[in-house]
C-alpha cells in the first residue's frame, strides 16, 4: 500500500472491528482493498490505537475467523464529542465500563439478552438482582437500575426496563426514549466513559424493530448533543436485522444531524 499516498488511519477495538479515519474518497478506496483482502484471510490481527481525528470520516467492519454472516458497522461523532456506533456481535463479550441488559421489571433474567448477560455474569448477577427487587420493589418500565456485572467484562450493569409491545397504549415509543436517557444519564453521574447496549424491546418484548432502532437513536442524539463524560455508545446486537434497522436509524436520524460528523459505513462479504 502506497504510504505516501494513503491518508487513512486504521483503528482496532474490541470485538474484532476495524475503524478507518479519514477523507471519504481515501476510505472508500481503502475500504474496498479491505473487503478484498477478508475475503481471502481468515483474520485481522491488533495493529494499534492511533488517534481519532475528528475531522475525517470513519469507518469500521467487524473481522473475525470463521464469521459466517455480512458484518456490518456505522460510526458516527457528535458535536458534543459522543461516538456512536453500531455493530453486530455479542453483547456478553463487549468490553465496555457498562453493558446494558434488557430487563423486565422483576429483574428475573431468564430469557433473550437477559439470560445471556445473567449466564455469562455468573451468579452473582441474579443474585444481586433478586437482593435488589426485594430492597426497592419491582423495577418501573422506563427506569433502570445497577448492579454488579459478575464475571462480565464491565464495570457495571445497567438493567434498563423497556416497554412491551402494545403494553402502554401507543406510547411505547417516548417510554423506549425515556428508558434509553436514563441509562446514558445513570452512566453519566457514574462517570463512566464507554456504554455498550442491545436492541432493548425489539427481542422477547415484541417492540416493532423500526420504532425500537429509532427510539432508541432519537434518545441517543439528545444526550449527545451537549458534552458529556460519557465518550462512547455502541449499539450491539446479535441479530442481524436488529442491527440493519440501528444502522437505518443511525442514517435517517444522524446523517443530517447538525451535530454529527460525517460516517462512512462499511459492508464486508462473507468469509
Amino acid at each position: 500500500m502506497n504510504q505516501s499516498r494513503r491518508r487513512v488511519v486504521a483503528r482496532y477495538g474490541p470485538g474484532c472491528r476495524v475503524q478507518l479515519l479519514g477523507h471519504m474518497k481515501e476510505v472508500q478506496e481503502l475500504r474496498e482493498e479491505i473487503g478484498a483482502f477478508l475475503i481471502d484471510q481468515s483474520s485481522v490481527r491488533d495493529m494499534g490505537r492511533p488517534q481519532m481525528n475528528h475531522g475525517g470520516v470513519v469507518g469500521e467492519a467487524g473481522a473475525g475467523p470463521r464469521r459466517k454472516e455480512t458484518v456490518t458497522a456505522t460510526s458516527y461523532h457528535l458535536q458534543g464529542g459522543l461516538q456512536v456506533v453500531v455493530c453486530q456481535g455479542d453483547i456478553t463479550k463487549e468490553w465496555a465500563d457498562a453493558l446494558v441488559n434488557a430487563a423486565n421489571e422483576d429483574l428475573d433474567h431468564a430469557g433473550g439478552v437477559a439470560a445471556a448477560l445473567s449466564q455469562a455474569g455468573g451468579p452473582e448477577v441474579q443474585r444481586a438482582s433478586r437482593d435488589l427487587v426485594r430492597q426497592i420493589g419491582r423495577v418501573p418500565t422506563g427506569t433502570v437500575v445497577e448492579t454488579t456485572g459478575g464475571n462480565l467484562p464491565c464495570k457495571m450493569l445497567l438493567h434498563a426496563v423497556g416497554p412491551v409491545g402494545g403494553s402502554v397504549g401507543g406510547n411505547e415509543r417516548p417510554l423506549l426514549e425515556k428508558t434509553v436517557k436514563a441509562a446514558l444519564h445513570l452512566a453519566e453521574t457514574m462517570e463512566l466513559q464507554t456504554l455498550s447496549m442491545p436492541c432493548i424491546s425489539s427481542g422477547l418484548f415484541e417492540f416493532p424493530l423500526k420504532v425500537c432502532s429509532e427510539a432508541i437513536v432519537s434518545a441517543v442524539r439528545d444526550f449527545g448533543r451537549e458534552q458529556r463524560i460519557l465518550t462512547k455508545v455502541t449499539l450491539i446486537d446479535v441479530s442481524g436485522e436488529a442491527v440493519k434497522a440501528m444502522q437505518e436509524a443511525c442514517d435517517r436520524l444522524l446523517q443530517d444531524c447538525p451535530e454529527c460528523f460525517a460516517s462512512q459505513r462499511i459492508r464486508i462479504g462473507r468469509w
